[in-house]
This record gives C-alpha cells, structure tokens and sequence, in this order.
C-alpha cells in the first residue's frame, strides 16, 4: 500500500517537473527566435550599408571613367584639330 503510494507520488511529481520543463523550454525557445531576429535585422541592416557604399563606390568610378573617357575623347579632338591647323599651314 505504502508502495504505490510513493509511485503515485513519483508519477506527480514527475508530471509536475515535465510541465516545468516543458515551459522552460519554450521560454528559451522564444528568447533564441527574439536574438535570432535581432541578429537577422542587424545583418540586413550592416548588408544595407555595404550594398549603398558599393553602390556610392560604383557611381563615382564610372563617374571617374566618363570623365576619363570624356577627357580622352577632347584630347582626341584637339589632336585633330592641331593637325589640321598644322596641315593647313603646310
């Protein structure tokens, strides 16, 4: 008698345990989503800066290379032109 008296209160206060636990797990569970979310935001974020400082980048190299290009091309023209002064002169 005193037997399953014990094992009825094993069984409760096993019961009693795995329902604490159950919710200690959930605790957690939602705490890791929360820093989980906070990291994921964090990453976009930085993700977000890298992808405007290349674009900015980006921008101001082909900005560099039209001018390039441009200051090429006025070379060009004033090369020609110079020649046909010149050939003019001849």
């Amino acid at each position: 008698e005193i037997k399953k008296e014990y094992k009825e209160e094993i069984k409760t206060i096993e019961e009693k345990i795995k329902e604490e636990v159950e919710v200690e797990i959930e605790v957690i569970e939602k705490e890791i989503e929360k820093e989980a979310k906070k990291e994921i935001h964090k990453i976009k974020k930085r993700n977000k800066i890298i992808i405007t400082q290349n674009t900015t980048e980006n921008s101001y190299n082909s900005s560099e290379e039209l001018n390039s290009s441009t200051s090429q091309y006025q070379l060009e023209e004033t090369s020609i032109s110079i020649r046909k002064n010149i050939n003019k002169k001849i």
